[in-house]
């Protein structure tokens, strides 16, 4: 957008001051009387966008995982390890009838074996949201600003080449402008967890993370002392379904990272009367006001999650709205100071006043952002060309 602009006011300066040149004294303006101009074309490049954002709801994370119902022979997934069926067959090739026991399953970690040694404990995480909210805000963003202007009179005294010191008259008047507001934050939410223990049926439990079925090959010496490797089945067989299952909530206990935006742009367009005070033949001020209409389009996204290493699967969401449109109408009002290098061609910087309170809401994945377009300055700078 900033190459955009730049381009912009390069090619109108090109344009606006080609053919202008100065006069066969040398002088920047020539003796002779001019007529006055009719109209004028600006061209600028515009720092504006000024929105306040608030992302609220922020935290809640379902799991990806199925921990399945709690009865039944099925598969179940847990952050800290898998429940499976069985896989056992009998010779033939067929499976085994359903004893209660899988021999596939795997565990994390050592700490997820009971106190008492007689079963393995499991867990599912998710978050919930305590109601986190994130500000974040889009400063002044640059953008390109069109205006073209109609003169109707004229007032005051008339200067050495007979324009008066002022004039009025009505503009219209166009801009682009992006919005882009963006934080990353750490949060909290609630850490639900779901936990499913599984009898061992008094096996010996794992030292440390296990997977089953599993192996061990020893070596085995014969009477005649000759050493042969044998394959050893050490699977430990475990419930296939959980004896128990509880659901708690750790107010807080989630410590969340997070990423948030609202991005986008408004097309703007305003209409109004202005008026111009020429102090000196190189350097007037002019004012305009007027009423701007504003079309929006505005779309947000998220990508929360919690790290730990810990964890088989993370806990993560992320997601994004499509771009939604709005219009609003508000009132505007500039300042320009203008230095001419030309009678018809000059630079001018602009103050600018918008009026506008707009309260607006985007919503994906239950978190919403409130978006407030508020009242504020911009400024402007760019060339002006009078035809």
């Amino acid at each position: 957008m900033s190459r955009l602009c730049a381009l912009f006011v390069l090619l109108s300066l090109f344009l606006g001051t080609r053919g202008h040149a100065q006069g066969p004294s040398g002088s920047l303006w020539p003796s002779e009387v001019i007529g006055e101009s009719r109209g004028g074309f600006a061209l600028s490049v515009r720092l504006l966008g000024d929105a306040k954002v608030t992302f609220r709801d922020l935290g809640t994370i379902a799991s990806s995982l199925d921990s399945g119902d709690r009865f039944g022979e099925l598969t179940r997934q847990y952050h800290d390890g898998v429940v499976q069926r069985d896989a056992r067959v009998t010779t033939d090739g067929f499976d085994l009838p359903n004893d209660g026991y899988t021999n596939t399953w795997t565990m994390l970690g050592a700490g997820q074996v009971l106190p008492d040694g007689s079963g393995i404990a499991f867990h599912n995480y998710s978050t919930r949201s305590d109601g986190a909210t994130v500000d974040a805000e889009s400063g002044n963003e640059p953008g390109f600003d069109m205006e073209l202007s109609w003169r109707f009179g004229g007032f005051g005294a008339r200067m050495a080449d007979h324009r008066r010191r002022g004039s009025w008259g009505a503009f219209a008047g166009l801009g682009l402008t992006d919005i882009n507001a963006k934080a990353n934050a750490t949060i909290n939410a609630s850490l639900v967890a779901i936990r499913d223990v599984y009898s061992l049926d008094g096996a010996r439990p794992p030292t440390g993370p296990y997977t089953g079925p599993s192996t061990e090959t020893i070596t085995v010496i014969g009477a005649d002392g000759t050493e042969t490797s044998v394959v050893v089945d050490t699977t430990i067989l475990l419930g296939n379904e959980p004896f128990s299952r509880t659901e708690t909530v750790q107010v807080g206990g989630a410590e969340l990272e997070g990423f948030w935006q609202v991005r986008g742009s408004y097309f703007a367009t305003r209409a109004g009367m202005w008026a111009r005070w020429r102090v000196a033949p190189q350097l007037s001020v002019r004012a305009s006001a007027g009423v701007s209409f504003k079309f929006l389009g505005l779309d947000m996204r998220y990508d929360e999650w919690m790290d730990s290493e810990a964890l088989r699967a993370e806990i993560r969401d992320a997601g994004q709205a499509e771009t939604t449109k709005y219009d609003s109408i508000g009132l505007f009002g500039s300042v320009d100071v203008e230095f001419w290098l030309t009678r018809r061609t000059g630079f001018f910087a602009s103050f600018t006043y918008e009026a506008l309170e707009d309260d607006l809401a985007l919503t994906v994945g239950g978190r919403t952002a409130d978006i407030q377009l508020s009242s504020g300055t911009g400024f402007r700078v760019g060339l002006t060309t009078l035809f």
